[in-house]
């Protein structure tokens, strides 16, 4: 059997969510693909495989954590392999990904712009925006937050996802 199925047959019981499949999926169908445009043997890799890999990723990709994601994708996809007995290779082992740094990248709001989105009238539409002026908080995690997760009290948000 092909031991990507394979793999994708091992971790099936293991996933989080169906998002987390998928992204795992579409990563290691990028992997697959740019190994055997570069003739790697991928149970049997040489020691170069994980830096080669990586300098493609940066070529590809313009932000550190989509380099990151790709190549943690790879590392697991090796991992299950390694487990199912398919292979003892680790040609990720030192390879080392970019630092991230998101806030780097992020323009900061002026308070000028900050003041103009929090005059609107409607209050479901300012606390909205409020929140999204957190750190950390996604907007999926915003539009699903319920009553039971905030402690208006001690005045947090309980997040779950």
């Amino acid at each position: 059997m092909d031991p990507l199925l394979l793999a994708l047959d091992f971790t099936a019981a293991t996933e989080s969510s169906k998002h987390t499949r998928r992204a795992r999926i579409k990563g290691w169908v990028l992997f697959v693909t740019w190994a055997e445009s570069e003739g790697v043997c991928l149970l049997t890799p040489d020691d170069a495989l994980g830096e080669n890999y990586l300098r493609y990723l940066e070529a590809e990709y313009q932000t550190p954590s989509s380099v990151i994601n790709r190549l943690s994708q790879a590392r697991i996809l090796y991992r299950c392999w390694r487990q199912l007995g398919l292979t003892q290779a680790e040609p990720f082992r030192m390879t080392q990904a970019p630092p991230n740094q998101p806030a780097a990248r992020r323009r900061l709001f002026s308070q000028e712009e900050l003041n103009s989105l929090l005059q609107t009238e409607d209050h479901e539409t300012r606390a909205l925006i409020a929140l999204g002026l957190c750190p950390g908080l996604k907007a999926g995690s915003i539009i699903h937050l319920s009553w039971e997760q905030l402690d208006l009290t001690q005045r947090l948000i309980l997040v779950t996802e």
